[in-house]
């Protein structure tokens, strides 16, 4: 059996609240029926192992995995532990929620992103902690993705290779919108009901000491990059802009022009004049700026070089 084998059912045993028996040999006995890929020498193996000994581990991981979510989920959890206190007359012990998160949605995986999924599918399960907390779904939706944003593998191209956004000054409108360009992997998408990116900003920007009491009813679409620095970047766009994106980004490339028809669609021009080309390149920069669009040099484009 591989050591992969094993370790998944030692994490079973130590994640899943178990009612393991207290004698090796009655453990073994369950663990032959429990693991069947396991060997008798594994099972036995692991039924050496007293259950109190687990139970050191169980609470080890569960205080890591509550670590995961405080950093990654900040305003999400300080909204949670409000709505909780609320519900239950009592502050949230993380250790225990974690515990019931895994219950709820058991965290098979290593990567961060697959336990805030498993945290987003349990609030939306909880019409209570929704009903105290309206906005605590896009709250933890926005902060899910903007740890995609930071965390997700780069492909092709990242924001360091674009061009800077005044080289565009020389360029006609024809020879702008012909320029290729790429969606990094890493780019998310986030339709949102409240205005969440403010109040976010608003909460870090105090020291997460000011949990907000309410947060504006906005809808908005937005699209997050990672800059040339670090973190996430969010711009808001319109409908069609934000389709286009997440089409160029699976495909892995583009073009200029796919985006202005879609920002032209999003903003109902029929006719573009030169008021609606300054807009579109207002937009297309503050995409760039944020890593969602990286426009790669390009030599000798219409006789241009750009770089």
């Amino acid at each position: 059996m591989a050591l992969s084998g094993i370790l998944s059912a030692l994490r079973q045993l130590v994640l899943d609240g178990i009612d393991l028996p207290t004698t090796p040999e009655a453990r073994f006995a369950d663990y032959i029926k429990r693991f069947p890929d396991l060997s008798r020498e594994e099972c036995e193996d692991l039924s050496k192992m007293p259950p109190e000994r687990l139970a050191i581990y169980t609470s080890s991981v569960f205080v890591a995995e509550a670590g995961i979510i405080k950093t990654y989920f900040s305003l999400t959890t300080a909204l949670l532990s409000r709505a909780w206190s609320k519900i239950h007359n009592k502050e949230l012990d993380f250790e225990s929620f974690m515990q019931e998160l895994h219950r709820f949605a058991p965290w098979r995986s290593i990567d961060s992103e697959s336990l805030g999924r498993n945290l987003l599918s349990f609030i939306d399960s909880q019409k209570d902690l929704c009903k105290s907390e309206p906005w605590l779904l896009d709250i933890a939706q926005f902060e899910q993705l903007s740890m995609e944003v930071r965390k997700g593998i780069e492909t092709r191209y990242t924001a360091k290779d674009c061009v800077p956004a005044d080289v565009f000054s020389s360029l006609t409108v024809d020879q702008l919108v012909s320029l290729p360009l790429h969606i990094p992997g890493c780019v998310r998408v986030c339709e949102l009901k409240y205005d969440v990116k403010a109040s976010r900003e608003e909460y870090l920007k105090n020291g997460k000491e000011i949990v907000p009491k309410s947060i504006k009813k906005v809808k908005s679409i937005l699209v997050g990059g990672r800059p040339r620095d670090f973190g996430s970047v969010w711009v808001q766009i319109g409908l069609e802009q934000s389709k286009i994106i997440l089409e160029m980004r699976n495909i892995g490339e583009g073009s200029v022009g796919s985006i202005a028809e879609a920002f032209l669609t999003d903003n109902k021009i029929d006719n573009p004049d030169e008021k609606a080309f300054i807009d579109f390149l207002s937009v297309l920069t503050k995409l760039m700026n944020a890593g969602v669009v990286v426009i790669p040099s390009v030599p000798n484009h219409e006789g241009l070089h750009i770089s």
